[in-house]
């Protein structure tokens, strides 16, 4: 805890893949505080995940979703949307993209 607190506002970048989605429901407020205390203004947070999908992600991510999720650190969504990314193979997917910054 004492390290987490020495590197409070002093962070320009945070980078989630694929683990927002992970952090039960009850700690997600908690866990989002942090990171947006970590950035110092005009920090930045890059997020991908899995977009919401009815059939095999139905708690995955919404533009609607991040902009909540990302207001619990504190931060305004710059950007957010689902993109096709070639997953190797020959297969593509859709993974959602998101980035805020802190004031």
């Amino acid at each position: 805890k004492a390290s987490i607190t020495a590197l409070k506002g002093t962070v320009d970048l945070v980078v989630a893949s694929s683990v927002i989605s992970f952090i039960p429901p009850e700690e997600l407020p908690a866990t989002m505080k942090v990171l947006g205390e970590l950035l110092k203004p005009g920090g930045v947070l890059c997020h991908s995940d899995w977009p919401k999908d009815e059939n095999s992600h139905p708690d995955g991510f919404t533009d609607q979703k991040a902009e909540s999720i990302y207001a619990m650190a504190g931060l305004n969504k710059k950007s957010s949307g689902i993109t096709i990314v070639d997953m190797g193979g020959g297969q593509k997917g859709q993974v959602f993209f998101g980035v805020a910054a802190k004031p």
